[in-house]
């Protein structure tokens, strides 16, 4: 059980903070948003398994679905406007 807990809070504090990262806009409202997602697991878990496995497939085949489009895109890409090449990525700063 307090494997299941840690990995939960983790996970759920790791994921709120990538969110807030890509949306700075966010970072204010990291606590609320960790509680809000919290929730729903809980609310999830009460349900029972069968509805978690149901409730935590639509993320997983989201993500799947997205990073499939990414891959089809890059190639798609990649085939259109040739390989590329290392010369064309600017360099920022000094080594």
């Amino acid at each position: 059980m307090i494997d299941y807990v840690l990995t939960s809070a983790v996970s759920l504090t790791a994921g709120v903070a990538a969110i807030a990262s890509a949306f700075p806009g966010l970072w204010p409202y990291r606590v609320p948003m960790a509680l809000a997602i919290l929730m729903v697991i809980l609310l999830a878990n009460l349900r029972g398994a069968a509805r978690v496995r149901t409730a935590m497939s639509v993320p997983v085949y989201l993500f799947l679905l997205t990073f499939g489009a990414m891959v089809v895109a890059g190639i798609v890409v990649a085939i259109r406007e040739g390989q590329g090449s290392w010369d064309s990525i600017p360099v920022t700063g000094s080594r």
